[in-house]
């Protein structure tokens, strides 16, 4: 009976510090860990440990976003998924490689993909193909033998000069370790954070850098679903700094 009532009365701290979170989340946004705990109700009903063990819990599944250390964002659940576009040429060009270097990853997209990111639209058809370093030369050669218009991991002032981004080139690109990335219908894609990095760190991407790239990640945050987790953790990856919040 004793350990019933105690199962029993952590089941019910559980409940009542989820729905404490939770609300608290609603109200406030983007909030500090020490910042919930100074608002607990001083009758004890809420323990610190269950405010962080039940923090990690809705991490873990997706209810609540890791910002930085000891700050937690709600994940919203009426925006939309970020969709990246993906072609048939993209889909042709994945089928290719793969059949010629089986053992490589690709992560491809089509420029289109950043468009619905853009605050000053500029037209984009080009391909993104990223692959392992010691793999790009090789598939640069194969794709260019096969006759595409293929740049191996251009400068911006290569693409400001010589790349026609709506002609649908090809750009090979070296696909950084740990790149968050998902699989649709058969093909490697980024993900909505890795894009946001990249357009930030990515030299042939330097059109896009500054104002621009402060632009669409505020549209991402407008309009799509974020893991700031994910987010800030490639963001480190790359030597970028993507936590906008401050926690004093």
């Amino acid at each position: 009976m004793f350990i019933a009532d105690n199962l029993h009365n952590f089941a019910g701290e559980m409940a009542n510090t989820t729905q404490y979170i939770m609300d608290y989340a609603m109200r406030n946004g983007v909030f500090c860990i020490d910042d919930i705990v100074r608002s607990l109700p001083k009758d004890g009903t809420i323990s610190l440990s269950s405010i962080k063990s039940t923090i990690t819990r809705l991490v873990n599944t997706e209810r609540l976003a890791r910002v930085k250390r000891s700050v937690y964002a709600l994940v919203p659940t009426t925006k939309n998924a970020f969709d990246v576009v993906l072609g048939e040429r993209e889909r042709e060009l994945n089928g290719m490689l793969k059949e010629k270097f089986p053992f490589a990853t690709f992560c491809i997209y089509n420029g289109g993909t950043l468009a619905a990111l853009q605050h000053h639209l500029s037209f984009n058809n080009a391909t993104y193909i990223e692959t392992e370093r010691e793999v790009m030369e090789a598939a640069f050669v194969f794709l260019r033998d096969l006759g595409y218009d293929v740049y191996l991991n251009p400068k911006a002032d290569m693409v400001a000069a010589y790349i026609d981004l709506k002609a649908a080139p090809v750009v090979i690109k070296p696909l950084k370790s740990e790149s968050p990335m998902v699989v649709r219908d058969g093909v490697v894609v980024p993900t909505l954070e890795k894009v946001l990095v990249d357009i930030r760190k990515d030299a042939d991407f330097g059109y896009l850098q500054g104002v621009e790239s402060d632009n669409m990640l505020a549209n991402a945050e407008s309009l799509y679903m974020i893991n700031y987790s994910r987010l800030s953790r490639y963001g480190r990856r790359r030597g970028i700094n993507m936590n906008n919040n401050d926690c004093s």
